[in-house]
């Protein structure tokens, strides 16, 4: 199992997830921009998709191959352990330097603001700076990189709690919210398989009992939560309560562009 979770990519296979992502195949300078420019595209194509471990209750693989095949040839998504362990092993095959780090999701009001390790990110290394990536979320995330120097850019900035590193987003009335606390040592794919069994199984995982995408536009965004659907693009809102699962599956082909979506009764 350790083999199949630290498996790469290959040339073939970065190749086809970039053109899932609407990307060319011409490699770039593993700079600032092109992460901005992978992870925008990515935001915009693959969804955040619950739907395995709602059907089933169960976690899904993290193996590199299931996952390519899953995100990149079924033309799902997945959630947060998923997304960036795949969008980790594309960063690699392009040439950044790049580590995983678990992340502890942010309690608003806490002292320490840190949460329990549910989560995952990417660092990437350049130019000897650290870069915060995340595009398995499933929420308000930064549409871009954050540099980890206490510069505001795409609405989230870095700072310090202790021996951890914070990314805080900025509020509309100019507070700041601890949204991602990790320590910045890079973490074996190994270490994400326990919080991957936790966060599908655990009592009352929100992920087991609701289905959830998610998926950023430009100027919108695209979200079912359980039975609700939202879509906002623009000025078009769309906003409907869904009755059936053969519903959840049209919406999901429709406007999160999910072929096929397994589904159970609601």
């Amino acid at each position: 199992m350790n083999e199949e979770l630290r498996k790469k990519l290959t040339k073939e296979q970065a190749d086809a997830y970039l053109a899932r992502i609407g990307l060319s195949a011409e490699r770039k300078t593993p700079d600032r921009a092109y992460l901005d420019e992978l992870i925008r595209a990515q935001l915009r194509a693959v969804p955040f998709d619950c739907a395995d471990v709602w059907v089933s209750g169960k976690e899904p693989s993290l193996a590199t191959d299931d996952l390519y095949r899953k995100i990149v040839e079924k033309r799902r998504g997945g959630y947060c352990f998923e997304l960036n362990l795949l969008f980790w092993r594309l960063l690699e095959a392009l040439g950044f330097t790049a580590h995983l780090v678990i992340v502890h999701l942010g309690r608003p009001g806490a002292a320490p603001e840190i949460g329990i390790p549910a989560h995952c990110a990417v660092i990437a290394t350049i130019d000897g700076l650290d870069y915060f990536a995340d595009v398995g979320y499933g929420g308000p995330v930064p549409d871009g990189c954050v540099p980890l120097n206490g510069t505001l850019v795409n609405g989230h900035v870095s700072g310090r709690n202790g021996a951890y590193t914070v990314v805080y987003s900025i509020e509309a009335d100019g507070s700041k919210t601890a949204r991602f606390t990790f320590k910045n040592a890079p973490c074996d794919p190994c270490e994400i398989v326990p919080l991957n069994f936790f966060v599908a199984r655990r009592e009352n995982s929100g992920f087991a009992a609701t289905l959830r995408l998610n998926l950023r536009l430009d100027n919108g965004f695209a979200e079912l939560g359980g039975q609700k659907f939202r879509f906002r693009r623009g000025n078009t809102l769309i906003e409907k309560e869904l009755e059936t699962p053969a519903q959840a599956k049209d919406v999901a082909r429709e406007y999160f562009g999910i072929p096929e979506l397994p589904v159970r009764d609601f």
